[in-house]
């Protein structure tokens, strides 16, 4: 295949990039915008407008906000928000920080955004976001840390290397896991390329739970039915996260609020779900997901304990959810479990995907010298452990 490479050049040439403050009293303007360029790109869930448009709505209106836009003959192919923080790490390191799509406060952020990049329209989308990078990198030396979290390296676009030298990337990876439904001609063919062990686990069960009684899986995307079911089961996740080093969202009311406000929220393509399972019309646990351009994600569940190690609620809900979507989503072709490595979605994944939590960092003395403290005292730890 043939590539007029000037007329490339010359289409490229026209790409226009600027940034201005971000007021709440111009979020009806950005909507229209924003679900403009929706139209012309295969955003994931959490860069469509139902998210970032309830994420604006739960930040204080003092947060100094930037609009970044890409835009080629007078039509926007680009977009992003950063938030802006002064800091000053250990008393003695300030720094100004812009965060993409967050604001690195934790109360906030911990609506847990994934898949982050900025949003940009499918044709020709890696040279505009190398473009609309390298203007930031030109045009913003206040700037002494951009930080995206989490990002989806192996679909969203690389971060470009600052031709200008006067930045360093860093990356935190991690691993996440995902169904590819279209290999599977029915729900049988899914259960057969488990492992022997993860497929007994389901079946035995589902098999233990339907000896007690009567065994009801529902999956509704009606609005009030969501937000019934997360309130009647989220004290299973407050109880189970409650001693761990971050406590459950839902005692959060940042968290809450923004959750509440996202089911609510109408968007033309994107939508959130609660499955959830009782038994004799007592509930046994929820999961609460999204639907975006042929993917349905998993994001969280409230699950009841229970004392039987053999009956697996988690397994049992996520084989459900995934029939369900087969026999009635046909349109869905992944089922993603998002970032992070579990037990549970290695067993039932077929496909991997590489996040990682993005620095981009000024070259300056006091970060240099504050890097070289962390791997000294990482190195000193690893010895004395």
């Amino acid at each position: 295949m043939k590539v007029n490479l000037k007329n490339q050049q010359k289409s490229n040439a026209q790409l226009l990039t600027s940034i201005k403050s971000l007021c709440k009293t111009n979020i009806e303007e950005l909507a229209n915008e924003w679900l403009e360029l929706e139209k012309k790109t295969t955003p994931e869930f959490f860069l469509s407008w139902k998210w970032i448009s309830c994420w604006l709505n739960q930040i204080n209106d003092k947060q100094n906000l930037r609009i970044i836009k890409c835009v080629q003959n007078e039509i926007v192919v680009g977009m992003g928000i950063f938030a802006e923080r002064n800091i000053v790490r250990r008393h003695l390191i300030p720094s100004k920080q812009w965060y993409l799509h967050r604001t690195g406060i934790e109360k906030t952020d911990q609506i847990w955004i994934e898949n982050n990049s900025f949003l940009i329209q499918n044709n020709n989308r890696e040279y505009i976001n190398q473009s609309m990078w390298q203007w930031l990198y030109k045009s913003q030396p206040q700037v002494d840390e951009f930080i995206i979290n989490v990002n989806k390296k192996n679909e969203q676009l690389n971060f470009p290397t600052d031709k200008s030298n006067q930045y360093h990337q860093y990356e935190d990876n991690q691993l996440g896991f995902k169904v590819n439904l279209a290999t599977f001609t029915c729900h049988a063919d899914f259960l057969k390329q488990l492992s022997k062990n993860t497929r007994q686990q389901i079946n035995r069960s589902s098999r233990l739970l339907t000896s007690k009684g009567n065994l009801q899986f529902e999956l509704t995307t009606d609005t009030d039915k969501q937000i019934q079911l997360l309130n009647e089961s989220k004290h299973w996740h407050i109880e189970k996260w409650k001693k761990t080093a971050t406590p459950s969202g839902f005692t959060n009311t940042h968290f809450s609020s923004f959750h509440n406000q996202m089911i609510k929220s109408q968007h033309p393509t994107a939508q959130t779900f609660v499955a959830s399972l009782s038994l004799n019309v007592e509930l046994l646990g929820c999961l609460y997901g999204f639907l975006q351009n042929n993917c349905a994600y998993f994001y969280l569940s409230n699950l009841k304990p229970q004392q039987d190690n053999k009956i697996k609620l988690g397994l049992t809900m996520h084989n459900y959810v995934i029939k369900w979507l087969m026999e009635n989503k046909q349109d869905i072709n992944a089922y993603d479990f998002l970032a992070g490595d579990a037990r549970y979605k290695r067993s039932l994944s077929n496909a991997e995907d590489n996040y990682s939590l993005v620095l981009i960092q000024k070259k300056r003395l006091k970060f240099t010298i504050e890097n070289a403290l962390k791997a000294l005292m990482k190195k000193v730890n690893s010895i004395f452990k």
